[in-house]
């Protein structure tokens, strides 16, 4: 099976494209990084604004996650696909740019109806959740790694990550009053 660079594979399998490219990074090839860089600046922009509501703060919140990756970067292990490694990262630092909590210990209520959003209302509802919430659903969403991948690379436990995984979906499918 054939996957790009950075994406995560079938089982968690590391890629040579990704072993080959965190060498490079390890060593502070300037490519190296602007190649990681190019293709998850959007994803990480897309967190950036579903987390900071102000655009201003978002373009200065993603400068600063731009500054700190070069050297972050250097220190992700060869056991995991570069974009969970990025997205384990992403969420430690932004929790702490935030100063969020970690999203442990928040049962995941399963409502007694459930639907699926509205298109106009899913935005709304997002930014309803509680700031810790969003973060990892938003992260969840633009990176698709595995549970324990992204409890890895951030540091979160396993647990903590599914918990909060789980509250965030099953209230963005409440059916209010019901």
């Amino acid at each position: 099976m054939e996957t790009r660079l950075g994406e995560a594979r079938p089982g968690g399998a590391v890629s040579l494209a990704d072993v080959r490219l965190l060498r490079r990074l390890r060593v502070g090839d300037a490519d190296a990084l602007d190649e990681v860089w190019t293709r998850w600046k959007g994803p990480v922009w897309a967190v950036c604004r579903v987390m900071v509501a102000n655009r201003t703060h978002a373009v200065q919140l993603l400068a600063r996650l731009y500054l700190d990756l070069s050297t972050q970067a250097r220190g992700w292990p060869d056991d995991l696909p570069i974009c969970c490694s990025f997205a384990g990262w992403l969420l430690e630092r932004m929790s702490t740019e935030l100063e969020l909590p970690v999203a442990g210990g928040i049962p995941a209520a399963i409502p007694a109806v459930t639907a699926a959003p509205d298109p106009g209302s899913a935005s709304d509802r997002l930014g309803e959740l509680p700031p810790e919430l969003r973060l990892v659903y938003v992260v969840d969403l633009m990176f698709r790694c595995s549970a324990a991948m992204t409890a890895q690379a951030s540091g979160w436990s396993e647990q903590d990550i599914r918990s909060a995984r789980s509250a965030a979906a099953w209230r963005l499918v409440a059916v209010e009053g019901a």
